[in-house]
């Protein structure tokens, strides 16, 4: 069994996690873990990914309303004076 040692890091504690431990679990540092409490036992586990949803051209025009007005915000911002070198 390996010990460590809990770390004061600004207004909380931090325990360190031998790197090799890390590639072994797949993780890297910034990444999300899910803790649980089980009695007096404290377990980390790597967050599942989700799955980034595959879109389809054609699916995402199709909910487009091309009979929709203009929000007054594009409009304002189509109609904005040109500011720098612009060639329209």
């Amino acid at each position: 069994m390996t010990t460590a040692t809990l770390r004061n890091v600004g207004n909380s504690v931090a325990v360190v996690i031998p790197k090799q431990w890390l590639s072994v679990l797949g993780l890297a540092a910034g990444e999300k873990v899910e803790m649980k409490l089980e009695g007096d036992r404290l377990t980390l586990q790597a967050k599942p990914k989700a799955a980034r949803k595959k879109y389809k051209l054609a699916d995402l025009l199709a909910k487009c309303d091309p009979d929709a007005p203009m929000p007054q915000e594009a409009k304002d911002w189509e109609n904005m004076p040109a500011v720098g070198n612009e060639v329209w």
